[in-house]
Formats: C-alpha cells, sequence, structure tokens
C-alpha cells in the first residue's frame, strides 16, 4: 500500500499510484495516475540550468518548473501556494524543509471535522522551516475504492502568533497542460449542473462564499485530459468532505504544468495561530480513471459507500420513507400524521419522517426557529405519544430540526438576541443563524430540544442545512476583533460538524 524506497514514497491501490521523491529538502510529485514502477531518474524534472528571469532555489532548480507537494512561500514558486500567512514581523517567507514522515494504520481523520473512515494505511509528511512553522500533509490510502485523501495541518512553533489567510487541502500539480475542467453550478432545484471549459495559461476559480458548500457550486470536480469520455481516456476527480465555504483552482503555468488545489474559501477566511496551535483543513478526495468519467464514477461511489457514510449504513440498504412536508407543510394535526402514516405502512414503507412546523408557533416559515417546544395543538400527546403510535404501525420515526437558525419573530430571539449573528444598527436578515462562537449558546438550544427527544427512540434526523439551502450573511463577531470575525464561519461550520 505505502512504501518507501531509495528516496521514493509509492502509495498504491490495485489500480492507481501516487508517487512522490525527495529532491533535496523539496518533496516532488512524480507521478499521480495509473500504478506503475518509479524510478526518479525517468519521472523527476530534468533541467541543467537556470535560464532568463527564473530563480534560483538550491543548486540548479526553479521551483517554478517543478510538481510539488508543498511550496515554499514567497521563494519563487510564482504560482498559487496553498498556504499563505503572516508572522509576527509581517513576513509572509516561510522556507518549509522536507524533514521525516510516518506510515500509520488506518485513517487519520482532522480534529473536529468530519473525515473518511476505513484507510489502509496513512501516509504523514512532516515538514519544517527556519521560521517555526511546521506543515504536516496526510495522504489516506483506500484500495478497495481507488481513492486517495489528503490533508493539511499547520502547526506554529514560532514563539508568537501566525495569521493564516490561505490554507488549502492539498495541491497537486500535473507535469502537462491541455486539460478541459468540469464543474457543477447550480441553484436551489436545479442543482449540480455540468459545466466545461478548457484550461489556458492562467488560472480557473470557481467555489462557493455562502458559508455552507451550498447548491451554487458542488465542490466535486473532473480534470479530464483530451479525448477523454465517458467510456475511455483519462481524468482527474476531487471532493471535499466538507460543508462550509469552499474554493478551488487550476492553474495552468507558463512552463507547461497545471496544478490543482481545493480547500477553505480563502475570501474573507483569517485564522490567528498562537504560539503551540496548530489548524486542520478538511479532508480533500483524491481519484484518477485510465477508463474515463464513469470509471470515476464508480471508483468515488464505493469510496462514498464503504468510507464516508457511516458505518452503520455502509452497503445497507436505505428505509424506504415518507415525509409529510409536500402534503401538509405547516398545517397538520396527530390525526393527519396518522393518516398519512397508515397508508405509508399499506404501501410498503418503513420510515416516517416529521418535517417542520411541530415546534413552538411555526406556522410558516418566518418565526419560531428556535422556540423548541412541542406545539401541543398540532400534536397534543407529543413527539413520544406519535412515536409510539408509528411503532404501533410497524414505522420507525424520523424528525426535522434546524438547530443553526434563528428567527428574529422567536421567543429565543427576543429573550437572547445577541445569540444571533448580525450587525449593530443593520436591520437583521430573516433566517440568521445562531452566534456559536460561544459553545454553551448551541449547548442551551441543543439541550432545549434534547429534553423532548429523551422518550423518543428516532431513526433519522432531517436538517435543511444538509440540503445546501442554509447562507450566512452580516456576518460579525461582537468581541470586534478582525481576526475573530473572519474565523467566524469557519468556527461556525466546525461546531455542526463536531
Amino acid at each position: 500500500m505505502i512504501r518507501f524506497e531509495n528516496g521514493i514514497f509509492s502509495l498504491e491501490t490495485e489500480a492507481l499510484g501516487y508517487y512522490m521523491g525527495i529532491r533535496g529538502e523539496l518533496m516532488e510529485t512524480l507521478h499521480f495516475g495509473k500504478r506503475l514502477h518509479p524510478t526518479a531518474d525517468a519521472l523527476s524534472e530534468k533541467h541543467a540550468t537556470v535560464y532568463g528571469a527564473a530563480i534560483p532555489y538550491a543548486g540548479n532548480d526553479d521551483l517554478l518548473h517543478l510538481c510539488l507537494e508543498v511550496s515554499p512561500t514567497d521563494k519563487g514558486d510564482f504560482r498559487r501556494t496553498a498556504l499563505e500567512l503572516r508572522l509576527a514581523d509581517g513576513s509572509h517567507v516561510v522556507q518549509f524543509r522536507f524533514a521525516s514522515h510516518a506510515i500509520h494504520e488506518g485513517s487519520l481523520p482532522p480534529d473536529g471535522l468530519p473525515g473518511a473512515h476505513g484507510a489502509a494505511e496513512t501516509l504523514e509528511l512532516i515538514f519544517d522551516s527556519p521560521q517555526g512553522i511546521t506543515l504536516r500533509q496526510f495522504y489516506g490510502v483506500y484500495p478497495d475504492s481507488d481513492t486517495f485523501t489528503r490533508r493539511t495541518v499547520v502547526e506554529n512553533h514560532s514563539g508568537a502568533p501566525v495569521h493564516l489567510s490561505r490554507c488549502m487541502s492539498f495541491q497537486l500539480d500535473l507535469p502537462r497542460t491541455g486539460y478541459t475542467l468540469t464543474t457543477f453550478p447550480g441553484a436551489w432545484a436545479r442543482e449540480r449542473q455540468e459545466s466545461t471549459q478548457e484550461l489556458k495559461s492562467g488560472a480557473a476559480k470557481f467555489g462557493s462564499r455562502t458559508g455552507t458548500s451550498s447548491n451554487f457550486c458542488n465542490p466535486f470536480f473532473i480534470i479530464s485530459a483530451p479525448g477523454c469520455t465517458e467510456d475511455a481516456g483519462h481524468c482527474y476527480g476531487f471532493n471535499l468532505i466538507w460543508s462550509g465555504s469552499h474554493e478551488s483552482w487550476a492553474e495552468v503555468s507558463p512552463y507547461s504544468k497545471t496544478r490543482i488545489q481545493a480547500g477553505i474559501q480563502s475570501e474573507g477566511f483569517g485564522w490567528t495561530l498562537a504560539d503551540g496551535e496548530s489548524f486542520h483543513t478538511p479532508e480533500a478526495v483524491l481519484s484518477f480513471s485510465g477508463s474515463g468519467k464513469n470509471g470515476l464514477s464508480q471508483y468515488l461511489h464505493r469510496f462514498v459507500r464503504r468510507h464516508i457514510v457511516p458505518e452503520y449504513w455502509a452497503e445497507k440498504e436505505r428505509p424506504i420513507l415518507l415525509n409529510n412536508w409536500e402534503a401538509t407543510y405547516f398545517k397538520f394535526s396527530e390525526s393527519k400524521l396518522l393518516s398519512l402514516a397508515k397508508k405509508a405502512a399499506k404501501l410498503g414503507m418503513e420510515l416516517f419522517v416529521l418535517d417542520d412546523g411541530w415546534f413552538g408557533n411555526r406556522d410558516s416559515d418566518t418565526c419560531a426557529l428556535g422556540d423548541y417546544s412541542i406545539n401541543s395543538k398540532k400534536l397534543p400527546h407529543g413527539l413520544d405519544g406519535l412515536g409510539r403510535k408509528l411503532g404501533d404501525l410497524g414505522l420507525k420515526f424520523g424528525l426535522w430540526f434546524e438547530p443553526e437558525m434563528v428567527s428574529p419573530d422567536s421567543d429565543l430571539y427576543r429573550a437572547h438576541p445577541d445569540w444571533a449573528v448580525q450587525v449593530p444598527g443593520v436591520t437583521p436578515s430573516l433566517g440568521n443563524v445562531g452566534n456559536f462562537e460561544r459553545p454553551n449558546r448551541i449547548v442551551s438550544v441543543c439541550r432545549r430540544f434534547a429534553n423532548h427527544l429523551c422518550a423518543v427512540r428516532f431513526q433519522r434526523f432531517a436538517n435543511r442545512s444538509r440540503h445546501g439551502k442554509l447562507i450566512i450573511i452580516t456576518i460579525y463577531h461582537r468581541t470586534r476583533t478582525v481576526h475573530r470575525e473572519s474565523a467566524c464561519i469557519h468556527r461556525y461550520v466546525m461546531y455542526f460538524s463536531d
């Protein structure tokens, strides 16, 4: 799976190979694609002299000519680098040097973030620097789906605060050009519309700035070689295990290289690391197909089924369900729900999901979000009473709720207006998100909700933000510090990912 021989790291599945070679203090990307027998002489970049306006880095190496796993910042690699930071002295220069490696069994998901499970092995590459910044690159190998994962950890050992303004999950340099980029933009009710463009000199950027991954731009994208079709040709697939704002780049360099990056949206992002602290990026997914886009789909479908879906559901059939939303919207009663449930049970359905409108005075989508007390007019016997009656029909019980949002027209907002993300002096937007920079606030909301769940055994919870409809706007943090405000969205998504 993972080998280190003659200065080359080999990460292999049955069909794919990811090969990297030590090049002085750099880590050179030798090959990502079909599995092969790597040798540094055959795969490493060759040039004997530095010419023209090139900037020598070490000996005759010019960073702009190389395929690199990690680029030193502001040292001559004029392509977009995966990391941008500012040291306490104002400098942006960090000279990353490969220091050591470790091979771990299984998966190593990022701290506080979702990640894949069930890797065969994980490679850790460690880069230090004279500036006291350590970079750790993690590579998970998933042989049963011919897929790899990547993520980055930045550690501050400089003795002073360091500010991150960009921190991508990965950087991958491909040694040629002429590719086609396929993305999947869209909008509500018309998500994931396939869009293609030829990659030419310069950079193509795409992503989401809504606070979530959103229906405007799916984080999945494909890089296809010339002639690639559904069933033949070479293509690369990339995705993020992340529900927050994201961005991806495909950059064609002056020296016939194509650099791919994906990660957290850098526009508006900022994160300050105190000495001794670390920052973990979301995990990225990478795969390659030599049999067209259909082969890539099969690899990634297997990966999601086996390594993203919770292990309880992996490779299992999902229950057939009825959701009451389109049948009732907010206008329902217990008797109406049970009438639907009886028909569902007769049709062989296995799960009944109660959607919006079961709490507070929630009779429209403009009020009562956050008021998680049972609406006794609609549910006179509570959730537990409804759950027992559904169980008598042979149905399991699922429930919709949205703990991350608060309505201005709600008892919660009237009692705690400071619990919502808003700008002083600006009219709040409908559907404001909760200000969960202080974890006790989300604990308080969830505790109120949990009080109603103790007697009910739910099979499924549904959260609207997972549908990509949540948009975070009017971002402001009451500490009035720029660094806390620029980290607000990322912290918000982290709380709901944990």
